[in-house]
């Protein structure tokens, strides 16, 4: 009796490392599968992938390089919607391109056309300093949005050199390309309708931002948490880009923008039980204090 007592503690660690590995192994996980060609057909080798979850944004373990045969092999886990980057080398005459939110429940096959890369070649200076020699932006992110259908693009070459200076390669066609600034007391500009291919040199002086700080609560009087603010000029309607940041949980933020007259929106986070709402006329040529209010909604789908 003694004997087997003894025994017990060992035999029930066993059970469980058994169990653990039964656990381990039956975990499932799906391929993502294609080939990536160029417009006449034949194969692109060496193209990179790389994965983000298509929520977040955040980029994943799994990634390849398409063989000879423009063949890539992504193994993720199954049931959840990811972002799939393809970008062939810097040098390959191709752009590259992205395919959003694919819900992978089983084998998927994604395959690519890449079509011929444009170069975009600009500078990002600080309106601050008069010194053409020294007033280039660096570092700065730069976005490509289509005008068509808004869309954000990949490039090739995405951020500045520290001289300012840009070079990025991408689909041709007409973009509002975005320069966010990495000093936030700048703010973030934007250009649009520029189309490529071009040889033109695309000038992006920043201005000093205008800031607006306060608080976000719901028609409860509770602070909320997570909204963000969206700025529309008042002359052209258009969507001017502003410093990213959302409201923390005593519901205060503090966001940057082109000194101007807006149309702000409130947006609360996705899935919160509140309505977005518009303040018209909004001046903002100057940094001001303004608090908003936002409705308890209903949440909608389809």
């Amino acid at each position: 009796m003694t004997t087997r007592n003894h025994m017990l503690p060992s035999l029930r660690a066993l059970l469980s490392v058994c169990l653990l590995c039964m656990t381990v192994s039956t975990a499932r996980a799906d391929e993502v599968a294609g080939t990536v060609r160029d417009e006449s057909g034949n194969p692109i080798e060496g193209a990179d992938f790389n994965v983000y979850d298509a929520e977040t944004g955040v980029k994943l373990a799994p990634s390849d390089n398409t063989d000879a045969a423009g063949k890539y092999r992504l193994i993720v886990d199954p049931g959840k919607r990811y972002d799939f980057l393809c970008q062939p080398g810097i040098n390959s005459g191709f752009a590259p391109r992205i395919v959003r939110a694919v819900l992978v429940t089983g084998p998927v096959t994604l395959d690519y056309v890449l079509p011929p890369s444009a170069q975009a070649r600009g500078r990002v200076t600080d309106t601050r300093n008069p010194d053409t020699g020294t007033n280039g932006v660096f570092p700065c992110d730069l976005d490509f949005d289509r005008v068509d259908d808004g869309s954000r693009q990949p490039a090739l070459g995405d951020l500045t050199s520290p001289f300012g200076t840009f070079v990025s390669y991408l689909e041709g066609g007409a973009y509002n390309v975005t320069a966010t600034p990495a000093d936030t007391a700048l703010a973030p500009g934007r250009v649009f309708g520029w189309t490529l291919p071009t040889t033109d040199i695309l000038p992006m002086p920043l201005l000093p931002a205008a800031f607006v700080a306060g608080t976000i609560r719901d028609s409860n009087g509770q602070p909320v948490a997570g909204a963000t603010l969206k700025f529309d000029d008042t002359v052209a309607g258009r969507r001017l880009p502003s410093t990213r940041a959302t409201s923390n949980a005593a519901g205060f933020i503090r966001m940057g923008v082109t000194p101007g007259v807006y149309r702000v929106t409130v947006e609360p986070a996705s899935g919160t039980p509140y309505a977005a709402t518009r303040v018209a006329d909004v001046d903002l040529t100057a940094s001001r204090f303004m608090d908003f209010t936002v409705a308890v909604g209903a949440i909608v789908s389809g």
